[in-house]
C-alpha cells in the first residue's frame, strides 16, 4: 500500500516505491509493522535491527539501528514502476555513546533497463551500474552546553541526470564503517 504523503495527488500512486518513517507520527509506528514493511525490500542484513527505544517516556522512538561493528543491509526495488530521482534519509546525530562514534556509508547503485537486458555476465552488470556513495557522522557537536543532545538530521540527494529510469533496478546498501551503533528514522527512494 503507497505511503501516506507519498502519492501523487493526480494518480493516487506512490512517487516513493520504497519509503518508511519511524515513530509515533511516522508511517511505521511498531517493530512488527516496521520489520513487516522493510522485509520484502531487504535482500541482506547482517547486524542491523527494528528496535523500539522507550527511554523517554511514551514518545516512542522506532528506527532502524546497526546493533554491531561492520553491520550492512541491503534493500532492493526491483523494476521500478516509475523513475527514481531523490533519497532522502533521516538519521540521528547524537552527542551520547554509543551514536556518537558511529559513522554509516551510504551506496546506491541503478542498474538501468537497457543494461539488465543488453548484458547477461553479472559482472559486466555491475561495472556498468551507475553508483554513489557517502557517509553520514552520527556524532553531533553541541556547542550551547554540555547536556546529552539527539537530533534529526536530514539527508537529500537528488540524482538529477542520473536518476533511474522506470524499469530499472536500484540498490541501497548501508553499512556501519566506524563505531558500534547508527540508527535511521527515515528513508526514501522517490521519483
Amino acid at each position: 500500500e503507497p505511503v501516506k504523503g507519498c502519492q501523487d495527488p493526480s494518480t493516487g500512486q506512490s512517487n516513493c516505491p520504497l519509503a518508511f518513517f519511524a515513530g509515533p507520527q511516522g508511517t511505521v509506528k511498531r517493530v512488527t509493522e516496521f520489520q513487516k514493511y522493510i522485509e520484502p525490500f531487504v535482500v541482506h542484513n547482517r547486524g542491523w535491527q527494528v528496535l523500539s527505544d522507550m527511554s523517554t517516556g511514551f514518545a516512542r522512538k522506532t528506527a532502524l539501528v546497526a546493533v554491531e561493528a561492520n553491520a550492512r543491509i541491503v534493500f532492493s526495488v526491483q523494476t521500478t514502476q516509475q523513475e527514481i530521482r531523490y533519497l532522502h534519509l533521516m538519521t540521528v546525530k547524537s552527542n551520547a555513546e554509543p551514536w556518537n562514534t558511529g559513522k554509516a556509508r551510504f551506496r546506491l547503485a541503478i542498474l538501468p533497463p537497457h543494461v539488465k537486458t543488453n548484458t547477461n555476465n553479472q559482472a559486466e552488470r555491475d561495472k556498468q551500474a551507475q553508483e554513489t556513495s557517502f557517509e553520514i557522522e552520527a556524532n553531533h557537536h553541541n556547542d550551547v552546553d554540555e547536556k546529552e543532545a539527539h537530533v534529526t538530521y536530514h539527508f537529500s540527494l537528488d540524482f538529477d541526470q542520473h536518476k533511474a529510469p522506470v524499469g530499472s533496478d536500484v540498490m541501497l546498501s548501508v553499512e556501519l564503517v566506524e563505531g558500534t551503533a547508527f540508527k535511521v528514522l527515515g528513508l526514501m527512494l522517490c521519483s
